[in-house]
């Protein structure tokens, strides 16, 4: 675990190592390839063959740093240097057994040319660890890339966790200040600003909750990727992801007071992903019920059918905590929950509010149109030919197409399907089933009705 005292020169000498002196961040960024930028993580399954024809000192960078994997000291000092592994030893992002040195479940991801120390993703963890403690997601990267980039005076960073977006930001500032609730992670934040020189003058790391110890503080900005994932009773899931029954708990908190700590035209910017119905996340209509004045710009890149939300917080919440519940029954409670609210999507949402005298509401809605209500039929005039045992041809008035029987299955034979019995089957496949239907619908071969 890093620890809270740590050498800053040795840190500092490190990070300007890594940065400078190998070819980590450029090899990181191969990796990642065209999803630089967009998900801080890297497809395991492709570093053996994108590294193929690298040097030995670029595979040993990959596996100790990205693959969360040991390595040989004397392999990874002639690497790094034996300064740089005895620091790494010493602040406790790694410790030695039989001679090697191994990762305490971390990593060091690269965002915005700076350095950060994150768990792994947690089914790489060792020595029993199951939940993690600082989450870097695509979330984090949206907010980043979201930012309107003008230099000022000053930038809260709230559920800062390890640092991620105020540091990637920081550039943008003059000042900046962190506000995180856990100790263990605020060593790993302090970490962070050492080993990427943010200097002490510029920085105040406060043990908060939210804005408890900030006084009479105003900032041009406030960025936060707070706790959103519903979940329906405690211990369930980790606590930077928990964010109450409905998922805006410490949001609720968070706008109550924010407009008292922002300057004139100031902005926030927070991503989440959020509950909502076939209109809108719920948390749009959080600045209505605050009757918080100026102009809230809101991004929705996508939405997502709620049972996958409670498909996947179940799988996890079993895997990390050991339930005494069945995936099914967590499920279930997951479902109850959000049915409770009559929720049917959930929203990846960037929300940017600026504070002014004015009162407006934009949302970008940057996702499919077609809803989970729709239904369809086949049409009428259409005609189907068996060619093989399980192929056959569909005849429009426009041409003609090939279909296996899963296909001629979901066309059917005149009845009227629903979209809704579809994802009570496999929620899983909702996307395929869109795109299914658009085809489908293209080709003149159903109708939505």
């Amino acid at each position: 675990m890093i620890k809270q005292l740590i050498n800053k020169m040795e840190a500092e000498m490190f990070g300007d190592f890594i940065k400078n002196k190998t070819n980590y961040l450029f090899l990181y960024k191969s990796l990642l390839g065209a999803f630089y930028g967009v998900d801080p993580w890297i497809n395991e399954d492709k570093v053996e063959f994108i590294l193929k024809d690298v040097s030995q000192r670029e595979r040993v960078l990959a596996k100790f740093f990205l693959l969360c994997e040991s390595i040989e000291r004397e392999k990874l000092s002639f690497v790094i240097g034996e300064k740089n592994t005895q620091f790494l030893i010493d602040c406790g992002y790694a410790y030695i057994d039989d001679d090697k040195v191994i990762p305490d479940n971390y990593v060091l991801i690269p965002i915005e040319n700076k350095l950060f120390v994150v768990n792994p993703p947690y089914k790489k963890f060792r020595n029993g660890k199951k939940v993690p403690d600082l989450y870097v997601g695509a979330d984090s990267l949206k907010l980043i890339n979201f930012f309107k980039g003008e230099k000022r005076e000053s930038l809260l960073d709230l559920c800062s966790g390890s640092g991620i977006i105020g540091i990637s930001l920081s550039d943008y500032v003059d000042k900046i200040d962190f506000v995180e609730i856990r100790e263990d992670v605020i060593d790993v934040l302090k970490f962070n600003l050492l080993i990427n020189r943010i200097s002490e003058e510029r920085v105040e790391v406060k043990k908060s909750d939210l804005y408890d110890k900030l006084g009479n503080k105003k900032y041009d900005y406030i960025v936060t990727n707070p706790p959103f994932i519903p979940t329906p009773k405690d211990n369930l899931l980790p606590i930077c992801g928990d964010g109450g029954i409905d998922g805006m708990d410490i949001i609720r908190r968070i706008l109550k007071d924010l407009t008292k700590y922002l300057k004139p035209d100031g902005r926030f910017y927070m991503v989440l992903e959020a509950i909502g119905d076939e209109n809108k996340p719920f948390v749009v209509d959080l600045f209505k019920e605050k009757d918080i004045k100026g102009t809230v710009n809101v991004s929705l890149f996508n939405r997502q059918l709620i049972e996958e939300q409670a498909r996947v917080s179940a799988i996890i919440s079993k895997d990390m905590f050991d339930n005494l519940e069945s995936v099914k029954e967590l499920y279930d409670l997951w479902m109850n929950s959000f049915e409770s609210f009559k929720a049917t999507y959930v929203y990846p949402t960037l929300i940017e509010y600026i504070l002014s005298d004015a009162v407006e509401l934009n949302v970008y809605k940057n996702y499919e149109e077609m809803n989970r209500a729709l239904s369809y039929k086949a049409k009428e005039e259409i005609e189907i030919e068996q060619l093989q045992k399980t192929m056959y041809r569909v005849i429009t008035k426009s041409g003609s197409f090939i279909v296996d029987d899963e296909m001629l299955n979901f066309i059917g034979t005149g009845e009227v399907k629903f979209l809704n019995d579809l994802i009570k089957i496999d929620s899983s496949k909702y996307f395929e089933y869109l795109k299914n239907i658009r085809y489908l619908k293209d080709k003149g071969i159903i109708d939505i009705v």
